[in-house]
């Protein structure tokens, strides 16, 4: 993405909307420093009200040294959710290494949802049981009893 999101963009993420090739619209905070309140994705917004389709925002580690994640804490979604209260919003991989926050955002917005994925990655059947427990079991149960609704957390 450039500077602005022109004509160009919108009239292209619109027609895949329209055509039904995108379910969602995906915004990479982190890799594009951009915070998630900027008026660069205004038009992402409308158009996800319009075709009532969710926005995934990636959050936490951006597994990018050129990624800024500054942009990519999930603080920012409290402020999309409450001025959008129509749309959909998902925290994918619920913030990590900032899961309370990503819970507690989840917890207070009814439009908001987590997605569980990427909290490690690699061939996890060569990491030790503990690594599994601490890094991913651990959190994810947190998360459940935190929310105290099931249906926030996807997995993916």
């Amino acid at each position: 993405m450039g500077e602005k999101f022109g004509k160009r963009e919108q009239d292209s993420l619109e027609e895949g909307l329209r055509s039904g090739k995108y379910s969602c619209i995906k915004i990479y905070l982190g890799y594009i420093p951009i915070y998630a309140t900027d008026s660069y994705y205004s038009p992402a917004y409308r158009l996800a009200e319009k075709y009532g389709v969710p926005v995934v925002f990636h959050t936490g580690d951006t597994l990018d040294r050129d990624g800024k994640v500054k942009y990519s804490d999930p603080m920012q979604i409290d402020e999309i959710a409450v001025d959008h209260r129509k749309i959909t919003f998902v925290i994918a991989h619920c913030g990590n290494p900032w899961i309370d926050t990503a819970a507690e955002i989840a917890y207070k917005n009814p439009n908001v949802y987590m997605d569980v994925s990427a909290f490690l990655i690699g061939d996890l059947a060569n990491e030790p049981a503990e690594k599994l427990e601490e890094y991913v079991t651990k959190p994810v149960r947190w998360i459940f009893g935190y929310i105290e609704d099931p249906t926030k957390l996807m997995f993916g």
